[in-house]
């Protein structure tokens, strides 16, 4: 689809009252950037994390490189900011608004990541020993991107995090270019703020840049203009927010990087920001598992703010939750790693001890979140993604996720990646990556060609829930005008088994899919009592299946599909789908339960073999 089209249809899905700025910041964009005087006086507000750390990294870094979004840069290309790592090709040199970041075959994640320069700003902490590295790649930057120029400026949301970066290798190496980097950085946000329908964790992040700039550059010619604009970012986080505390963007990895976004500006001395990351702290919380997994809604980029290692950050969610939760005094999740760096930058305190949050219904995000003993059931009864876009949530209307003591075990299939691969991202982000029914093989909300963008989107509606007795009843109405059918989910949570009721309201004959993604470690295979899910080959749970249904399992096959799982931004590995299928005459009801110890002789469901079944269009 062209860049033309693209954007007509996204012009279709903002308010009209967005149209003046959009087309304003077009003309800025034609503009010469200003440079901006950094002023005498240049510091770095941020301690740096322990040493140890990069310097543990440093060596294998200078000798063999490192890893980018599943593609691994040799130090003979660390500098090449403007090329993708993956493909090796340059991006254009001209303008970044003139770049078309949807039409390439490339995906300008990769190429952005690199030049966030988050490495370096973490290896900037190993001592006098980086110092070389780091001022050669950086110099190497700057000299390929000069202000506007470059894909390195075609996103404010990657201006905004480079200048993190520049912040930091400034405060152990500092120098005059690179202080009027930050300078030019900050300028930029200034001049072309997120409006509208972009203003979502974009505009906290710019808002949370420029409160370290006006910082780092108390003197510089536009400090006081950086101020007034950080003095925002309470407002624009608490319209990040549910009231329950759910982010907007249904996404949790995205909802943690703005509570990042947040503690930052919180260290650097802005007001006002508690109650909006209380809320979405406790939130959060609500989703930690006894091991400290965090069940994972919606997309993530694997973005973050301060780098905690060279390479991909494991566990980046937990870590945001838990130094929120020191930081406001709340309950730390299970897990918490005391020595992690980014709570040492953002001068966290000592956590309270971890406490069970228990069940709770948050109303206006959607979402239902049992929790008994050591089990997670997460019901997804809510908006698909914010209301402008539904950028970043997904097709996963009635969805349950469920991670027992030991960590996932039903699951979404990840982000894959947004840009370059259109099958992939649909399927990602359509219904058959996620543990909900699928109708004829369609998904419940229609995705547009565009990577972000929907054509219809499903309303799912709360209709009863008791957290106590962990109970609750859902409707979603994303096959009511394409197939005349409403999906009813009843989600009960008992002692010994999870308890799934799928009723189908229409008629006529429909090929239904019960699709359980599982985490990527289990597997599964048909046993005298149900289906049996195995870790490392020991029994987790018992998959109990209705009579009318027949299992097939996939694990692997063609991509995309089911039988793959996207754990960072760009990879993909093995993992198995049980699906759960039938031909019945609507209306139905299709019972499925997990249980969680074996179960009875007479609680066995009998289980009709997976192979009797011709594969479905929907998986």
């Amino acid at each position: 689809m062209s860049r033309l089209a693209w954007g007509l249809a996204r012009l279709r899905r903002i308010h009209p009252g967005e149209i003046p700025a959009r087309l304003g910041q077009q003309l800025w964009l034609r503009l010469p950037p200003a440079a901006p005087d950094p002023g005498p006086r240049r510091r770095c507000p941020l301690p740096a994390p322990p040493p140890e750390g990069p310097r543990a990294e440093l060596g294998p870094f200078l000798r063999h490189g490192h890893e980018v979004l599943g593609s691994w840069i040799e130090p003979r290309h660390r500098a090449c900011f403007h090329r993708d790592p993956q493909a090796r090709t340059p991006w254009p040199d001209r303008s970044g608004h003139r770049l078309d970041l949807l039409g390439s075959p490339q995906d300008p994640r990769r190429t952005w990541e690199l030049g966030r320069l988050q490495h370096l700003a973490w290896l900037s902490a190993a001592g006098p020993e980086a110092r070389p590295a780091i001022e050669a790649d950086l110099s190497c930057w700057i000299a390929q991107h000069p202000p506007g120029r470059g894909l390195g400026w075609a996103s404010t949301l990657e201006v905004a995090l480079r200048l993190v970066s520049l912040v930091q290798i400034g405060g152990a190496f500092p120098s005059e270019p690179l202080w009027r980097s930050v300078a030019a950085h900050a300028a930029w946000l200034i001049r072309h703020p997120s409006v509208g329908s972009s203003a979502r964790n974009h505009r906290i992040a710019e808002l949370g840049a420029l409160a370290l700039a006006s910082e780092a550059l108390p003197d510089a010619s536009g400090a006081r203009r950086w101020r007034r604009a950080a003095a925002q970012l309470p407002g624009a986080l608490a319209h990040q927010l549910h009231p329950d505390g759910v982010g907007i963007e249904q996404s949790t990895a995205y909802l943690a990087f703005v509570i990042e976004w947040g503690l930052l500006a919180r260290a650097l001395g802005i007001e006002g920001l508690d109650p909006a990351l209380r809320r979405a702290t406790r939130f959060l919380l609500h989703l930690v598992d006894a091991s400290g997994e965090v069940v994972s809604l919606g997309d993530s980029d694997d973005g973050r703010v301060l780098a905690t290692t060279v390479g991909p950050e494991i566990g980046y969610v937990r870590s945001v939750i838990a130094a929120a939760a020191a930081v406001l005094g709340l309950p730390a999740p299970g897990g918490e790693r005391s020595d992690d760096p980014r709570h040492h930058v953002l001068r966290v305190p000592a956590a309270r001890p971890w406490r069970d949050p228990g069940s709770r219904t948050f109303p206006q995000g959607g979402l239902t979140v049992l929790r008994h003993r050591d089990r997670v059931v997460v019901f997804d009864h809510g908006p698909l993604g914010e209301p402008d876009l539904g950028a970043h949530g997904h097709a996963d209307a009635l969805s349950v996720w469920v991670h027992l003591g030991s960590g996932p075990l039903v699951v979404g299939r990840g982000t894959g990646q947004y840009n370059a691969d259109p099958p992939q991202r649909r399927f990602a982000r359509g219904s058959r990556a996620h543990p909900t029914v699928v109708i004829d093989g369609i998904d419940q909300s229609e995705p547009h060609t565009h990577p972000f963008l929907w054509r219809s989107r499903a309303r799912a509606r709360l209709l009863s829930v008791d957290p106590g007795a962990g109970q609750a009843i859902a409707e979603h109405d994303g096959y009511l005008a394409r197939l005349g059918v409403v999906h009813r989910r009843s989600v009960a949570l008992h002692d010994d088994r999870l308890v799934l009721l799928d009723t189908l309201e229409g008629s006529g004959r429909r090929h239904v899919a019960i699709v359980l993604p599982l985490a990527p470690e289990l597997r599964a295979r048909p046993g005298p009592g149900g289906i049996e899910l195995l870790s490392a080959g020991q029994h987790v749970t018992t998959l109990v299946v209705d009579p009318r249904c027949r299992a097939r399992i996939v694990r692997g096959g063609a991509r995309p599909g089911p039988g793959w799982h996207s754990p960072r931004y760009g990879v993909q590995i093995p993992a198995t789908t049980v699906s759960l299928e039938a031909r019945p005459w609507l209306p139905v009801t299709l019972r499925t339960e997990l249980w969680f110890c074996d179960p009875g002789p007479r609680d066995r469901t009998a289980l009709q073999p997976p192979g009797d079944l011709e594969p479905g269009p929907g998986v």
